[in-house]
């Protein structure tokens, strides 16, 4: 569908994109996209653009994948926004998964009962997950809930092993399981989620976590201007970071009733695993805290610690926060030539660098508050130079001659 080219419409989506809380770096990477697509529109003498246009354009452009993909997915919010005033962009995973409306009051009633105990993120996943099910029963014309029997099941995750990778479809099983025992609990069938799914071992991915060593964490926190307010807040967020490994979602849910400057802890739920966790407040996070307060918060009555500078004040949103870590990484002038940017890179790091210091698994996933100590399993193949020191040299005799000849 065509839609008419007006300036109008690329400044009202910027103007959109700055009411909803964008940072002001996500706001000039999305304006300089529009600029160089509007000059490429103006150039080539179009009057309306359309989802071909958009694919015609981008096949012209010259640049990494990360721009490529962030530059498409700026003009398609932009060519939705045009068309209906509002620039969500519908994926076709999305379009895929779309279920049946007879068993949407199932997976309210499932996620009402279970809404108290994960976070957000951890339920939408969760009902994603659960629509593959759902999907299956309905192909099947199964009589659900009662008709529900086990080699139903079984022939669904058979199904699903065939088509998804290991990882995707560990996701897919977990969930399965984990309904079906909601389902048994209230009575709804007669079997389990046990019965079926045996206990999966957590499926990580092959690849390496981008951490950076505590030298290069120094240098990070030293790149930080602490004479500027923003310069204190942002100090103080990657303090919190890169000590104890704390997630992004949580710092931007941190309350000052979360500090005890008496009892120097610092104890909060966290948002993900709605786990209790209490940690040492040491003395450089605890004058940080204080100078943050004292020099740099805005003057206004919030719950939440860290609040917007300027005006309407409001707690940050993780997207708001994002790009700290980035920032700082570019003026500490640290290589982050094929590696991760993000906050999650320090959780990564802290882990790794105990790791290093002889800290064993216990202690990693008590610090980063895992509910499973498995979960910190992962962080066992990031230590490359102890990984290293445990190999062992091959005797002189072993490598035969031609045995490396091109």
């Amino acid at each position: 569908m065509d839609t008419n080219i007006d300036k109008k419409v690329f400044k009202n989506f910027i103007e959109r994109r700055k009411s909803q809380g964008f940072t002001e770096s996500t706001i000039n990477k999305e304006t300089k996209i529009l600029n160089k697509f509007e000059l490429w529109i103006s150039n080539n003498n179009l009057n309306n653009f359309n989802l071909e246009i958009i694919e015609l354009y981008m096949n012209q452009i010259n640049c990494g994948k990360q721009a490529f993909n962030k530059t498409k997915c700026t003009l398609l919010k932009l060519y939705n926004f045009a068309l209906t005033g509002n620039y969500d962009v519908v994926t076709k995973r999305n379009e895929i998964l779309q279920i049946n409306p007879k068993y949407n009051n199932y997976i309210k009633d499932y996620i009402e009962a279970i809404s108290n105990d994960f976070d957000k993120t951890t339920i939408n996943n969760k009902k994603v997950f659960l629509k593959y099910f759902f999907i299956y029963i309905d192909e099947k014309e199964i009589n659900y809930p009662f008709g529900l029997k086990k080699y139903h099941i079984t022939e669904f995750l058979n199904n699903c092993i065939c088509k998804y990778s290991k990882a995707y479809f560990y996701k897919i099983a977990y969930f399965t399981r984990e309904y079906l025992n909601y389902l048994f609990n209230n009575k709804l069938i007669k079997f389990n989620g046990n019965e079926i799914i045996p206990k999966l071992n957590a499926c990580y991915s092959t690849q390496i976590p981008t951490t950076y060593s505590n030298d290069e964490i120094k240098r990070l926190l030293l790149s930080v201007d602490k004479t500027t307010k923003i310069g204190k807040r942002d100090y103080l967020i990657l303090l919190l970071l890169s000590t104890y490994g704390i997630r992004i979602g949580d710092i931007c849910n941190m309350k000052l009733s979360n500090f005890n400057l008496e009892l120097n802890t610092l104890v909060f739920i966290q948002q993900k695993t709605k786990k209790l966790l209490e940690l040492p407040l040491f003395d450089e996070i605890k004058f940080a805290l204080l100078d943050y307060l004292k020099n740099a918060r805005p003057s206004f009555e919030s719950e939440y610690l860290f609040i917007t500078c300027t005006k309407p004040y409001r707690n940050y949103d993780k997207r708001s926060l994002r790009d700290i870590v980035p920032k700082y990484l570019k003026i500490a002038n640290i290589d982050t030539n094929g590696k991760k940017k993000g906050a999650h890179t320090l959780r990564h790091s802290l882990a790794s660098n105990m790791l290093s210091n002889g800290s064993n698994i216990k202690e990693i996933s008590d610090i980063l508050g895992h509910n499973y100590i498995n979960t910190s399993n992962q962080y066992l193949t990031i230590d490359i130079k102890k990984l290293q020191e445990l190999c062992l040299e091959l005797p002189k005799n072993y490598i035969k001659e031609g045995d490396f000849d091109e």
